[in-house]
Parts: C-alpha cells; structure tokens; sequence
C-alpha cells in the first residue's frame, strides 16, 4: 500500500507541475499576445492629421489622376487635411481627398497644388456632411506647388 500511496502522489505531484507549468506558459502566451496587439495598435502618440491611416492604401485604386489642379484644406469634421478638386461641368461636385501620405509641406489651408496621384477607397462608415462631396483617400506621387 506504501508504495501506491507514494506513487500517487508522485503522480499528482507531476500533474500538478505539469498543469502549473501550461497555465504559466499560457499566461505568457497571453502576455506576449497583449502586448503584440498593443503595439501594433499604438501610433505615434501625436494628434497628427495623418497618424491614422493605417488602411490608406488598402484596396484598389478608384481612378488616377495626371496633373490634376486642386486646393488644400483642413476637414475638421475627419481631422485631416485633403486635397479639394471641383469637378468639371458640374456646380456642386467636390472630391476630397485625404492625403495619404506625411507630406509636411501639403499641411496649409488654402495651399494650390499640380499633384499627380490615386484615388483609394475612403472609410465605408464615413459619409461627408455636404451633398455633392465624395470622400477618398489619396495617394499623391508627384506634386507642385501653384504661385
């Protein structure tokens, strides 16, 4: 009887370290998940227009544009700056579209520009605040500044 007792014990003894040990490396799994996830999620930390655009550049382009005119202007109700371009022909047609990329130079109310770039598609769940407005986000790849 001694020596069952014994190896029970030696057997709930191991099972218990063994459990101890998963839920340790269960905990650090976890850890290492937690913390993973929270430094992909964190930015820069600074309220900059264009810190948050991490899905700019997902999806395809919705049309390019060559040396298209348009005026930059800061939208308040997206936090970001975006190049405003009125349509031709029409009255009331305006695409806005927020830059993609951290040009520090493109941050200036009223700033005329020649860009060359691609229209992405812009957050399904946002829908600007005036009729005749058309949201996206845009990558520019060339750009001169008008006098």
């Amino acid at each position: 009887m001694p020596v069952t007792t014994d190896l029970s014990f030696a057997c709930l003894y191991v099972i218990t370290k063994i459990l101890l040990h998963m839920n340790r490396l269960r905990f650090v799994l976890l850890w290492v998940l937690l913390l993973s996830i929270s430094m992909l999620s964190c930015g820069d930390g600074g309220d900059s227009p264009t810190s948050k655009i991490g899905n700019c550049f997902s999806g395809k382009a919705i049309k390019s544009v060559k040396n298209q005119k348009g005026t930059v202007y800061y939208n308040a109700d997206e936090n970001q700056y975006a190049v405003y371009v009125t349509i031709p022909g029409t009255y009331d047609s305006v695409d806005a579209g927020f830059i993609c990329d951290k040009l520090d130079t493109l941050k200036k109310d009223g700033l005329s520009i020649n860009f060359d770039g691609n229209y992405l598609p812009y957050k399904e769940d946002r829908k600007p605040s005036m009729g005749g407005l058309k949201y996206y986000y845009l990558n520019i790849t060339d750009f001169q500044v008008n006098k």
